[in-house]
């Protein structure tokens, strides 16, 4: 990145045709390098706060929907106080 930079800034001139050959080059070799070191997940910044607020949402629906059913019993399990044998 520090040559790219370097060839924007200092290298061309204002009114200078830029070399896109060895600027996308340099913007390759960047994005190589950096996948290399790391694997892109493409969980950008909106996705992460979207998906939280899904989660944040999904919670309190479950929990309204907590406090307005009553809990079913299981039939299976042996209710409390029975004690007939």
């Amino acid at each position: 990145m520090n040559d790219f930079m370097e060839y924007s800034q200092n290298t061309l001139p204002f009114n200078g045709k830029p070399n896109y050959d060895y600027l996308t080059g340099l913007l390759r070799d960047m994005f190589h390098k950096a996948d290399e070191e790391s694997k892109v997940d493409f969980k950008f910044d909106w996705i992460i706060q979207k998906e939280k607020k899904m989660a944040e949402k999904e919670a309190r629906l479950r929990a309204i929907e907590l406090a307005c059913n009553p809990v079913m019993e299981d039939p299976k399990k042996p209710k409390r106080g029975n004690t007939k044998k």
